[in-house]
């Protein structure tokens, strides 16, 4: 993200004023403030293109407390549908890249066949009303987040076993467990991802998921792309360890703390059987 260039004031003090000594002839005073000028100018023009081009890029912004929803055709349980009203930040998972658009949405409720009773409708199928698509995720806590597109991180894997790696720009996500034989074959214990990477001029190696036994299952990276534009990745994973629910899990770099390159800010269980 480019930043509005700010230079000190002690700067513009020191270019201001001439330098004043018992021995310098007028001849030179002129010329000290013949360069003063120029350079006071250069950097005034620098500070203008400067300020052009913070406002040409967007002022994104981050809430302290961020959820979202991950829409579906057959509907979700939305605990307040009052926030499903007015203008909605929508995440789409197109071929190239994350695409971020505000729209208006339209709800329809649904049944849920294993938990409703006679006359029940419990879930709600959400759609974009322009267009009847359903988005892959509903945003909350983004501001200014609305036609921005973010490409994917090339070299992108759905899933890591023990021992496997990929490379996110220019941080490693590696995979640790133990995989052991069973009478069904193996599975996978005590599972580990780490990210690694620098964070303001220091190297950092964090792990970010543990997870001790899979039922049947297999965590899953589903996009990862660097959707705050710090140049750390940021990443969407289902940490879900049993077949019968999903666990998508929004990791962000930018509400890492001290000694993190990354933090799980929120999640959504989607239960099935």
């Amino acid at each position: 993200m480019k930043k509005l260039l700010v230079l000190p004031f002690s700067i513009f003090l020191l270019l201001s004023c001439e330098t004043k000594t018992e021995d310098s002839s007028p001849k030179d005073k002129t010329e000290n403030k013949d360069t003063t000028q120029v350079e006071t100018e250069e950097m005034t023009e620098m500070m203008s293109e400067a300020a052009i081009e913070e406002s040409e890029a967007p002022n994104l912004m981050l809430d302290q407390y961020i959820s979202f929803l991950m829409p579906n055709e057959y509907g979700i349980y939305v605990e307040d549908k009052s926030q499903l009203e007015g203008k909605q930040l929508a995440l789409y998972f197109n071929q190239n890249g994350l695409d971020f658009k505000e729209v208006e949405l339209k709800t329809m409720p649904m049944k849920d066949n294993m938990h409703d009773g006679e006359g029940e409708m419990s879930l709600t199928q959400i759609k974009n009303k322009e267009d009847n698509s359903i988005p892959n995720m509903l945003l909350y806590g983004f501001y200014n987040f609305e036609g921005l597109t973010v490409p994917y991180y090339e070299g992108f894997k759905s899933q890591l076993l023990p021992g496997a790696s990929m490379m996110l720009g220019e941080y490693v996500i590696s995979a640790d467990g133990d995989v052991v034989e069973n009478e069904y074959g193996n599975s996978i214990e005590n599972y580990k991802l780490k990210i690694e990477g620098y964070r303001n001029q220091e190297f950092v190696v964090q792990t970010f998921a543990e997870i001790d036994y899979f039922d049947d299952a297999m965590v899953t990276f589903i996009w990862a792309g660097d959707i705050d534009q710090d140049g750390i990745p940021d990443f969407l994973v289902d940490l879900s360890h049993k077949y019968s629910y999903s666990l998508p899990t929004l990791f962000l770099s930018s509400n890492a703390g001290f000694g993190q390159l990354i933090k799980d800010v929120a999640e959504e269980a989607v239960y099935g059987c």
